[in-house]
Order: C-alpha cells, then sequence, then structure tokens
C-alpha cells in the first residue's frame, strides 16, 4: 500500500510468503557472489555508527551471541526507559537519522498481528490454532511477555547500509551527538 509507511500496513491471514520467481533468484545468486564484500562493508558502518553511539550516556547495546556470524544487516541499542527511547528517536528524525521503534511496527510487533490474534488463516477451520491436540486455547496479549515488553520499548534499531557515503555517515553521527543533547 503506497500511503502507509513501511512496515505499518495490516494482514489478512498468515501466510508463509515462499513466492519466488525466476528473476529473484537470479538476482538472489548475483548477490551471494558479492556477500563477502557486503557483510564487510556492513560491519565498518556498524562499527563506525556505534562508535559515535556509544559516546551517549545511558545507551547498551543488543548482546550479539555470535559477534564473528553477525552481517550487521541491524544495529540495536537500548535506553534505561521507555520515554528515552521515543525523545532520542524523535530528536535523531529531525536530524535525518532513520530508526525503528517495534512497539510501533505492525509487521514485527507480535501484540500489533491482528491476524494472528484473531486467528486468521487459510484454513476454514482455523488451523492451527483449533488442533484437537492442543488443550489450551492460544492467546497472544502483551501481559504474557513483560521482558518482550520491557525490552523493545526501550529499544531503537537502526538499518546499516552496504553503501553509504561518507556525508551520510556524518549525518547520522552528527543527527546522534544532536540527540544525546536531548537526554
Amino acid at each position: 500500500n503506497p500511503n502507509v509507511g513501511r512496515a505499518l500496513e495490516g494482514r489478512t491471514i498468515l501466510g508463509f510468503n515462499f513466492r519466488m520467481n525466476e528473476f529473484q533468484g537470479a538476482v538472489g545468486l548475483a548477490q551471494l557472489r558479492k556477500l563477502d564484500y557486503i557483510i564487510g562493508e556492513q560491519r565498518k558502518n556498524k562499527a563506525a555508527i556505534r562508535d559515535a553511539l556509544e559516546q551517549i550516556p545511558g545507551i547498551g547495546f543488543r548482546k550479539s551471541f555470535d559477534p564473528d556470524g553477525d552481517t550487521a544487516t541491524f544495529l540495536g541499542f537500548n535506553f534505561p526507559d521507555e520515554a528515552s527511547a521515543k525523545k532520542i528517536q524523535g530528536a535523531l528524525k529531525e536530524g535525518g537519522v532513520d530508526t525503528i521503534y517495534f512497539k510501533d511496527n505492525a509487521w514485527h510487533y507480535a501484540p500489533r498481528w491482528e491476524h494472528l490474534i484473531a486467528w486468521s488463516t487459510a484454513n476454514s477451520k482455523q488451523f492451527p490454532f483449533t488442533y484437537p491436540g492442543y488443550a489450551g486455547k492460544a492467546e497472544y496479549r502483551t501481559e504474557d511477555i513483560p521482558q518482550a515488553e520491557d525490552f523493545l520499548g526501550r529499544t531503537l534499531f537502526m538499518i546499516i547500509p552496504v553503501k553509504m557515503a561518507e556525508e551520510r555517515l556524518e549525518t547520522i553521527i552528527g543527527g546522534l551527538q544532536k540527540a544525546a543533547k536531548a537526554l
């Protein structure tokens, strides 16, 4: 939907998204040949942005359990509380720096998955939610995931580009320095 921002559009049923045509497969194969370059550039860019973020008091980082296997596609950083995360996100946006706050994101935040909550599937009997072998009732409530709620409320994510001009890096670092003053 071109009238709605990325990851803010809704869904109707749970699906698999397995469709891929030959053109997409060819592009994927071409990208695989460049994988070492792509990951190397993303790691370099992520390190530069993380270095700038480390200058902001009170910022923590998502723990990496496999630093050598990190493809550096995203940088997650968190704050002591939700208000600080939202305040920094607003200041970053004013400085031209985009971040993702998953509690506002319709695609990557389970409590906003209306199709999951409503048990909307392509199966007329709402399988797998109505599977007879399951004795309980599948419910998805924020009260059931307090640690995830807390973590996502305090955390911002930044997409790490493969190609990033020096000017863009300077904009990001400048935006981070300006946002730090908002705390």
